[in-house]
């Protein structure tokens, strides 16, 4: 009898560990462009808009590139330490926050702007939210989110949180979550414009970069000490944690594949997979560029972009100082 059980556990073993390998996908990437942005001046976060530009940041303005070849499509000029960029695109508008605790609004169309929005202090990351179809910007000075409505573009309502905010992310379906510097998560309820949770990670120093698979209700945190946590959205149970490389700030995830970036200062972005809801397993280090801890995602053509300031001696003496763009295909 114990000989049967035992064989028909190590079937259940062997079954699973088959299975895992099987999700297992094997990853390939190419480095297939370099694109130069030239200009000294400090850069932040890149966004893709819907109509296929890339918006660079880059301190006084946002840089408007060609996703295919690199090339100059134009500026959205005077976004005075500029940090994110975020699109409503059924408006045709975009968004970015300003140093000077503005919000520009531009068309991404004409990439004319069109107006401008007073909001808290510090802002940083930004997003279009779909459940209250809301422009959210987290302030990290003053501690708080700004919700703007896009169809006027006024301000909506302040949401107090617990600390100075990174990054949000919302699930679709009326909840929020903004990465705390200082090492938690606040979660928001959008039905009720209040701070209803925490979720804390302990070890995580800094959090930054923050993305989520909507179907398993899974979130994906980056932080600044090497580590990658992945949380349950519903309870904050922190379900698996990896060692990625230093600085993380920027963490995007594709759907289709299933695949997690997470983009560190270090000159390395880690790919994970997530298997199930439950599993995950790191399946690639690429190596990128010194400082390229920011990355936007194109899914449908299965790239990634991620800047940095130049750092190869053969790149600085063929182009003037500025920003190389590193466009990275996965398959």
């Amino acid at each position: 009898m114990r000989s049967i059980i035992l064989i028909r556990i190590l079937v259940v073993v062997f079954i699973n560990v088959f299975q895992s390998v099987k999700a297992q996908k094997q990853l390939t990437t190419k480095i297939t462009a370099i694109f130069h942005i030239s200009g000294a001046e400090p850069y932040d976060d890149l966004s893709i808009s819907p109509n296929g530009k890339i918006y660079q940041s880059h301190n006084s303005h946002i840089n408007i590139i060609d996703k295919n070849t690199g090339d100059s499509l134009g500026v959205i000029p005077n976004t005075p330490s500029v940090h994110g960029i975020a699109f409503a695109e059924k408006l045709g508008k975009g968004y970015t926050t300003n140093g000077s605790n503005t919000v520009t609004i531009f068309d991404f169309n004409k990439d004319s702007v069109t107006g401008l929005i007073k909001v808290g202090i510090g802002p940083d990351g930004i997003i279009y939210e779909p459940f209250t179809k809301t422009i959210i910007v987290c302030n990290e000075r003053s501690h708080d989110l700004t919700l703007i409505d896009p169809n006027s573009d006024t301000v909506l309502k302040v949401i107090p949180l617990s600390g100075s905010p990174e990054a949000p992310f919302s699930n679709g379906r009326g909840k929020l979550f903004v990465n705390i510097k200082k090492g938690h998560i606040d979660v928001v309820d959008l039905k009720t414009w209040k701070l209803e949770n925490q979720f804390e990670l302990g070890t995580g120093k800094r959090l930054t970069g923050l993305s989520m698979d909507t179907e398993t209700d899974r979130l994906f945190v980056g932080t600044s000490n090497n580590l990658f946590f992945v949380l349950n959205g519903t309870t904050g149970q922190i379900i698996d944690s990896l060692p990625i490389g230093i600085g993380c700030d920027g963490v995007v995830f594709d759907p289709t594949t299933k695949y997690i970036f997470a983009a560190c200062e270090d000159a390395k972005l880690t790919v994970i997979q997530e298997l199930s809801g439950d599993h995950y397993t790191i399946i690639a280090n690429v190596k990128t560029a010194q400082g390229a801890n920011i990355v936007a995602i194109d899914a449908q053509t299965r790239t990634v972009f991620l800047p940095a300031h130049y750092d190869f001696d053969k790149i600085q003496k063929k182009y003037p100082p500025g920003i190389q763009m590193l466009k990275i295909e996965y398959f």
